[in-house]
Parts: structure tokens; C-alpha cells; sequence
């Protein structure tokens, strides 16, 4: 009696996996599946942040189903699969069973990107709106290929009076970002590429009066770079220096 209860539960266990692998069949042969072709390119393979990479993939739906609206991160990744970094997403309106579209997309490397290598990852519908027959190859690297993150460029400000001596102590800003120049008159920013208007400024107390020395200068930074601003008095005299006579 034993014997034919174990046979029993054991035909009826047998059964009930057989109907769970059925539906899943079933409703896996009218699933799409979103998937990123091999290969993924993208171009220049060097670049800083506040440049641009340009990647070219390939979206295809390899599944029995159409797929309904879904978007597509591109992203940096450490590891070979790895989206760490976003660059930018798009909105696709679906993709019907067995179709591919190929996409080209400029994107911005964001000035928090670190320096390093990384792999260019597209992941399809990373949101995960779409139920698929497969979650598992929804990502398309670049693998083996890496784009270098380079560090962004410096650029080093030294700011003098009209006789070659240093303003040190000088407020200079490049765009928006400021600091105070070294006893040398000097200081060095790290920035994203781009066009930067620098200015200059330092004032003297002379009998109660302030007297500001000022200077500016338009510059392009897409490499380490140094410049020097000449300062001069905004009311138009000059600072008479105190020297000593031995």
C-alpha cells in the first residue's frame, strides 16, 4: 500500500511539472525577446570628458512576439557587461517578432566619469517594462574593445602686475569656478573641455581707498593649457609699492 502511494505522488509530481513546463513553453512561444547583435562599435577609442563618443548598435527582437514600447540605455561599464555610467537613453516605440534596427547616437561623456577604460554597454529595455522569454540578453558590449577615458584637461593661470611681479592672492575664475592664485601668482583648475572666459581681480588699500586691479581672457580648453593675465588698475593710476632703502 506504501509502495503504491509513493508511486502515485510520484506520477502526479511528474505530471504537474510537465504542465508547468508546458505553460511556460506556451506563453514563451508568443514572448518577445530583445536582444543587442554582435558587434557593437563605437568611436574615438581616446577621449575626455566633455567629449563625444559616437556607438553604433544593432536591436532585434528574436522572439515569437512583438514588443511593446521600451527604452535603451547606452552606458560605460567597468566590467564587460557593467552599466555604471549612463550616456544618454532613447524611446523606441516597439519592435515587432524577428525585426532588427540598426541605431548610430553621439554622446556626451559627463564630466563625473573618472579616468580609466571602460567597455560601451547598450542595454535594451533597461527599464524592464517588456516581459520577454528571455531577460537574461538584454545587454550588447563592446567587449573586447575599451574606450579610454582620459583626465580632463588642466588649465594653469598665472596672474601678474604690469612690472612681471605675481598677484599673489588674486581672485581668478575660470567660468564658474574660482580660487585664489599662489604666493607665485599662480593657479591651476581642472575642467571639462569647452570655452572659458577667465578673469582676474585683486585689490589694494591704499589711504582708505580701494584700488582693484583686474584682467581677462577668453580661452578654448581641450588640452592642459597655461596662460598668464596682466592685471591693471580699473581707475586708471597705478599702486605705488613700498620699498625700503638700506
Amino acid at each position: 500500500m506504501q509502495t503504491l502511494k509513493l508511486i502515485i505522488i510520484f506520477f502526479v509530481s511528474v505530471l504537474i511539472f510537465s504542465l508547468i513546463t508546458y505553460m511556460k513553453t506556451l506563453s514563451a512561444a508568443g514572448s518577445p525577446d530583445l536582444t543587442v547583435a554582435y558587434p557593437l562599435s563605437f568611436s574615438p577609442s581616446t577621449v575626455q570628458p566633455g567629449g563625444s563618443i559616437t556607438v553604433t548598435w544593432t536591436e532585434k527582437n528574436i522572439g515569437y512576439g512583438g514588443a511593446g514600447s521600451y527604452r535603451v540605455g547606452v552606458y560605460l561599464g567597468v566590467s564587460e557587461y557593467g552599466v555604471e555610467y549612463l550616456l544618454g537613453s532613447f524611446q523606441r516605440s516597439g519592435l515587432p517578432a524577428g525585426a532588427s534596427s540598426t541605431y548610430t547616437a553621439t554622446l556626451t561623456i559627463p564630466s563625473s566619469v573618472p579616468a580609466g577604460q571602460y567597455y560601451v554597454v547598450v542595454w535594451i529595455d533597461d527599464t524592464q517594462v517588456v516581459a520577454e522569454s528571455n531577460e537574461n540578453n538584454n545587454r550588447g558590449s563592446s567587449t573586447p574593445n575599451k574606450v579610454t577615458i582620459l583626465p580632463p584637461p588642466k588649465l594653469t593661470v598665472t596672474v601678474k602686475h604690469a612690472d612681471n611681479s605675481p598677484a599673489s592672492g588674486a581672485k581668478v575664475c575660470a567660468g564658474s569656478t574660482c580660487g585664489y592664485a599662489d604666493s607665485q601668482g599662480s593657479i591651476t583648475f581642472t575642467l571639462p573641455k569647452g570655452t572659458y572666459t577667465v578673469n582676474a581681480e585683486k585689490s589694494y588699500y591704499v589711504s582708505g581707498t580701494t584700488i582693484t586691479y583686474r584682467g581677462q581672457a577668453t580661452i578654448t580648453l581641450d588640452s592642459d593649457k597655461s596662460i598668464t593675465l596682466t592685471v591693471m588698475p580699473t581707475q586708471g593710476c597705478f599702486i605705488l609699492r613700498k620699498f625700503s632703502l638700506d
